[in-house]
């Protein structure tokens, strides 16, 4: 806690002041951790029974210490009690400001909008600080090296005339023919990915000899605004950014085998910018080819699956009738087969893993199943059904899973060509 750090000041915003509430809430929205007795994974974050124990004694009433010496309380007015405590706790500086978190808190988080008053009332609180060196003084922010189980070494970066901001990850040793692979954002999650999946995923396939970029388009996480926040993954600047990522690398001498990997609308992205920009690869985890440019983003997979429910009823009955695939052999086809077809034109591999029953495969077989085929016949599309995970990665012991998943998709990516071996 704040007072064991020994921290000068707490800006607590929107704090909840009942662990017993904050538990029970984890408990309907978390998921069962297969092998850890009442343990809970909610959001990517794993809360072990001896986690929720301890956080159900924590009770804002019960504070008999201040945290610090100064503290600040944004929340409404119905947490007055919790200031009240803070200054009977021996706060010599405890004020509030009263906040409607809204906009940011109460609408779904694609929707959602920072309160700037709010950050200036916090800013100023905290008073100026001291002067330091710009932050984005060229092109590399830091260097540290990460004791991992392995020799790595993460650097934050700025990249392209947008100077988006990334983490780049790097073994120290590289293997032969590795790969950059480029996480992209999914839906509104900044570079770190859906409960720090991509944090995982980049430190695990570094160790296995690979360079991975996670990154923030503009609209996200670090990266400048540029007029698109809150981000819409499938607006046009998405592609753009991620095209002016990839020559970026190349331009740091890092790019000539660049695979782009994204979940669900990150997916989407890296997919359509394979038609424009050569790269070595795809790896498009639970992608809906269905969705359009500019088409809004919905918050929760669950909901466009119940959205879709006459959609889906009518595809799958297409399929049993066979009308799908008379209407492809007559030239008839939608615009994600057509965009099937221009992936097999592009030649870039593209590897489409899935989740079981995901929405995104139940799309592809029903509706597109004729051009499905022929694509993956092609040999430049895979499709794959990974066991167990879910649509946002949030199964934390299933995530070596996709791990390995990923790692044989960059095995095939990255190989030698057969007659460069036979060359040999």
């Amino acid at each position: 806690d704040a007072r064991s750090l020994g921290a000068e000041a707490v800006a607590a915003w929107e704090p909840a002041s009942s662990g017993r509430r904050f538990v029970r809430e984890i408990r309907m929205l978390g998921s069962e951790v297969p092998g850890q007795s009442d343990a809970l994974a909610a959001a990517g974050v794993l809360y072990t029974a001896e986690t929720l124990a301890e956080l159900e004694q924590l009770e804002a009433a019960a504070l008999v210490a201040a945290p610090a010496p100064r503290a600040l309380l944004v929340a409404g007015r119905e947490e007055t009690d919790m200031l009240a405590r803070l200054r009977e706790a021996g706060c010599a500086d405890a004020s509030a400001i009263v906040a409607d978190g809204a906009s940011a808190l109460e609408v779904p988080t694609e929707d959602a909008t920072v309160p700037l008053g709010v950050v200036d009332a916090i800013c100023t609180w905290l008073g100026r600080a001291p002067a330091v060196e710009p932050a984005l003084a060229g092109t590399s922010l830091g260097r540290e090296r990460l004791a991992l189980g392995g020799a790595l070494r993460e650097e934050i970066v700025s990249l392209g005339e947008e100077r988006l901001v990334g983490v780049l990850t790097e073994p120290d040793v590289l293997r032969a023919r590795a790969a950059t692979v480029v996480f992209l954002n999914s839906g509104s999650e900044p570079h770190v990915g859906p409960g720090r999946a991509w944090v995982e995923y980049a430190r695990a396939l570094a160790r296995r000899g690979h360079r991975c970029l996670r990154v923030d388009f503009r609209g996200w996480g670090e990266s400048p605004d540029g007029g698109h926040a809150p981000g819409r993954p499938y607006d046009a600047h998405c592609e753009e950014d991620a095209i002016a990522l990839v020559r970026a690398l190349r331009a740091r001498g890092i790019g000539d085998r660049v695979v782009l990997a994204g979940l669900c609308a990150g997916a989407w992205v890296a997919l359509r910018v394979a038609l424009r920009e050569p790269l070595a690869g795809v790896i498009a985890l639970n992608p809906q080819l269905y969705w359009r440019p500019g088409d809004p983003v919905e918050a929760l997979i669950s909901g466009t699956r119940a959205r879709r429910v006459p959609e889906r009823r009518r595809e799958a009955r297409g399929a049993r009738w066979g009308l799908w695939s008379a209407l492809d052999l007559a030239g008839h086809r939608p615009w994600a087969a057509r965009w099937l077809d221009q992936l097999v034109a592009s030649a870039t591999p593209a590897s489409l893993l899935f989740a079981e029953g995901d929405d995104g495969i139940e799309y592809l077989q029903n509706r597109l199943g004729r051009r499905l085929r022929a694509a993956v016949g092609s040999g430049v599309v895979r499709l794959v059904e990974v066991p167990g995970i879910d649509h946002a990665m949030h199964r934390l012991w299933l995530r070596e899973r996709m791990v390995e998943a990923i790692a044989t998709e960059l095995e095939r990516m990255t190989a030698e060509p057969a007659s460069a071996q036979s060359v040999s």
